[in-house]
C-alpha cells in the first residue's frame, strides 16, 4: 500500500494516488487547523496555522501529517509507504512537518527540512506508531444438531477475527464425553445419554493488541435420542 500527492498553499491537492489518504477539513469550516507548536516550547502554548492529512496504515491504524502553512508559497510532494514512513521528493517554504497520533496531538515523528537541518530532510523519532489491533470476532460451533446415544461425531469451532486463539471444549450438564481434540479447533464427542446436549467451545486469545473480549464461548444444541432395541421375530 502506497499513497502520494502534491500539496500547495493551504488546500490544493493534485497528483493524488492511492486511497488511504485524505485532507482533513476543520469542523468549524475553512481550510486550516490551529495546531500546537511542537518545538521551542516555552510554557505557553503557541498555535500554528496548519493543513492536516490523515494516512491509513497497513496494520489498520492511522496517523496524521501536520504541515505548517503560515508562510506563503508552501508546496510539498508527499509519498507514504503505508507503514508510517514519509518522503518528500520536492518542497518549498517548508521547515518542519509532524507525524502525530490520529486522536491526539502526541508527536510521533518530526521531519526537519534543509532550512533548519542544514542538509537533507532529517527524520526525528519521538514516539511510536500505533500498533495493530486484533479481535477474536464472532465464534461459532458447527456440526450435526441431532445424534443417537453412542454416536461419536465431530464438531468444529471457528472465530471470525484475526487474533491468535486457543480452544477449550466442554460439555456443560453432561450427557456426552469428549473423545479427542479438547484443545483444538475440532473435537470428537461421544453422546452417552438421551436428551438435549450442548457441546461448548471457549475460544481465547492473549494477543498484545487484542481488543474486545479475551475469551468468547459458543455452543450448539444437539438433540440426542435413545437407540430403539429390535425384538427378534420368533417363527
Amino acid at each position: 500500500m502506497a499513497d502520494s500527492l502534491y500539496f500547495k498553499g493551504e488546500r490544493t491537492v493534485t497528483k493524488k494516488t492511492g486511497d488511504k489518504v485524505s485532507l482533513i477539513r476543520p469542523k468549524r469550516g475553512g481550510d486550516t487547523h490551529l495546531f500546537p507548536q511542537w518545538w521551542n516550547l516555552k510554557g505557553k502554548v503557541q498555535y500554528l496555522k496548519t493543513a492536516i492529512f490523515k494516512f491509513e496504515l497497513s496494520n489498520g491504524q492511522a496517523v496524521r501529517l501536520v504541515i505548517p502553512v503560515e508562510k506563503e508559497g508552501v508546496e510539498v510532494a508527499i509519498r507514504h509507504d503505508g507503514d508510517g514512513n514519509f518522503t518528500f521528493p520536492s518542497f518549498k517554504c517548508i521547515e518542519r512537518i509532524a507525524v502525530v497520533a490520529v486522536d491526539s496531538t502526541s508527536l510521533i515523528h518530526e521531519y526537519q527540512f534543509p532550512s533548519i537541518s542544514s542538509g537533507r530532510v532529517l527524520k526525528r523519532t519521538v514516539g511510536s506508531l500505533p500498533a495493530s489491533t486484533t479481535t477474536i470476532g464472532t465464534v461459532t460451533v458447527s456440526g450435526p444438531n441431532s445424534a443417537e446415544v453412542d454416536n461419536t461425531l465431530t464438531y468444529t469451532a471457528a472465530a471470525s477475527g484475526d487474533a491468535t486463539v486457543s480452544y477449550s471444549w466442554s460439555i456443560p450438564g453432561g450427557g456426552a464425553a469428549i473423545q479427542s481434540g479438547r484443545s483444538t479447533a475440532s473435537a470428537t464427542i461421544k453422546f452417552t445419554a438421551a436428551g438435549s446436549c450442548k457441546p461448548t467451545c471457549i475460544v481465547s486469545s492473549s494477543d498484545a493488541g487484542l481488543t474486545g473480549e479475551s475469551d468468547i464461548a459458543a455452543d450448539i444444541t444437539v438433540t440426542v435420542t435413545a437407540v430403539e432395541s429390535e425384538d427378534d421375530d420368533e417363527g
